[in-house]
């Protein structure tokens, strides 16, 4: 049992550190703005090919874009769904939209939004660089508070474990 919470506890930390979105709620602009805030470009993108939206009015996944078949608030083309699905991604939820639009990120900077860099290349956003010490302290901030859950599971294990030990 103790290390299944404990791989447990590491899973959701490791989720936190990389989609911070899923921790906070707010708005879908904010939620976008809080998973990118180290590649502000991301938000810029997210305003032109959506308006921050994942979701249309009836709760469906938005879709738009190119005979109206690109998914959600980073458009994404149907020709990526097979690499999304590789990487355990579904494109239909916010977080799955925002995961899969890093990892294009990662692999091909901006370059699958250039259809739509007429709109975002104007906003402050696309020339905005993070700092290297300020990507340094967000990052220490989000491990420090991984570390100390970590540190109140394993306490809260230490604890039901000495109980269970103690009533043998």
């Amino acid at each position: 049992m103790y290390s299944n919470r404990r791989a447990a506890a590491f899973f959701v930390a490791l989720t936190s550190l990389l989609s911070p979105a899923i921790c906070f709620a707010g708005t879908t602009e904010d939620r976008i703005r809080e998973y990118f805030w180290d590649l502000p470009v991301m938000a810029a993108i997210a305003q032109c090919e959506s308006e921050f939206t994942q979701y249309n009015a009836s709760g469906a996944t938005l879709q738009g874009g190119y005979k109206g078949r690109m998914i959600g608030a980073y458009q994404i083309a149907p020709l990526h769904l097979p690499d999304a699905q590789a990487l355990g991604l579904d494109v239909m939820t916010l977080e799955g939209n925002m995961a899969f639009a890093r990892h294009l990120y990662e692999v091909s900077g901006t370059r699958p939004w250039d259809a739509s860099k007429w709109c975002w290349q104007k906003l402050p956003e696309a020339s905005a660089v993070v700092p290297h010490d300020v990507k340094l302290a967000m990052i220490q901030k989000q491990l420090d508070a991984i570390k100390a859950a970590l540190d109140k599971l394993t306490a809260a294990d230490t604890g039901s474990t000495a109980g269970h030990l103690s009533s043998r």
